[in-house]
């Protein structure tokens, strides 16, 4: 039986590899778009890129959340 806070858990795994995947795929892309200026320092483009890095993989990659609400289903 599943517990009373399992449906959050569920949709806060769901959210959690949804937004990771999202910011990344955003981020991808604004690299491909701003080019080379993207990568020095003079551009907030590679800070970015390793917030969003970051924050995705903490608390658990978007593969690992996935994974674990197939086991539950």
């Amino acid at each position: 039986a599943r517990g009373l806070g399992s449906e959050w858990r569920d949709d806060a795994a769901m959210a959690k590899a949804y937004a990771g995947s999202a910011c990344l795929a955003a981020v991808r892309k604004a690299h491909q778009v701003m080019g080379a200026i993207g990568y020095c320092d003079e551009h907030l483009l590679h800070w970015l890129h390793k917030q969003v890095h970051a924050a995705s993989v903490a608390y658990g990659s978007s593969d690992a959340h996935l994974d674990a609400i197939i086991e539950r289903i």
